[in-house]
């Protein structure tokens, strides 16, 4: 998704569609719309570079969704080298889910710091997202962040599904995702990607 749209596009293509909806639909469309844009600006003040959001046929005759996002965090303390900024950086990466559910991992980029777990949020669960005992939102959440070697930054790849129960999978995609990022300059050559790899998996789940 565009984190930054047009929204002048938006509001026209509200006006040509409202023609054809009834009164309730133009207030839900109305309704999502703005619920977008709080949502996307909230991702651009956390440095979101990177927003999708995609379902697929669950196998069992339904669906699941999940949502991956990427943020660019800077360091505390620029320059640090990339094992130092991963080992800091993993106590922020596990905040949500408590202490000790992340661990420093190798990907083919070099160390990273990664964590996994249950979160919930305040907000309105609906019919696809389970809620707690208290009625709040729970999805389930992985989170992997990778330091580029000049230690001036963190690329945070982040995955989160109300699908509690495909969250496993979910996990290894967004693993797998993480393990194709390499840093260079944008005039290095890229290779493609060997069939039946890691990039042929996710795709074959993604779509």
């Amino acid at each position: 998704m565009d984190l930054d749209p047009d929204l002048e596009a938006l509001r026209e293509v509200f006006q040509q569609g409202s023609a054809f909806l009834s009164a309730d639909e133009q207030y839900a469309m109305a309704e999502g719309l703005a619920a977008m844009n709080v949502t996307l600006r909230a991702l651009r003040e956390r440095h979101a570079v990177y927003f999708a959001a995609g379902a697929h046929d669950d196998g069992a005759g339904g669906v699941a969704s999940a949502t991956l996002t990427v943020f660019v965090q800077e360091p505390f303390i620029p320059g640090m080298n990339p094992f130092e900024l991963a080992r800091t950086s993993l106590k922020a990466i596990e905040a949500p889910f408590g202490p000790d559910s992340g661990a420093l991992i190798h990907l083919a980029s070099g160390v990273a710091a990664a964590a996994y777990g249950v979160v919930a949020y305040a907000g309105a669960p609906n019919d696809t997202v389970p809620q707690d005992p208290e009625g709040k939102a729970v999805f389930a959440q992985a989170r992997i962040g990778l330091p580029h070697p000049d230690g001036e930054c963190l690329l945070l790849l982040e995955m989160a599904t109300p699908y509690l129960e495909h969250a496993d999978s979910y996990g290894d995609i967004l693993l797998g995702v993480a393990d194709t990022v390499r840093f260079g300059s944008a005039s290095d050559a890229v290779a493609e990607p060997e069939p039946g790899g890691v990039i042929a998996s996710i795709t074959s789940v993604l779509g």
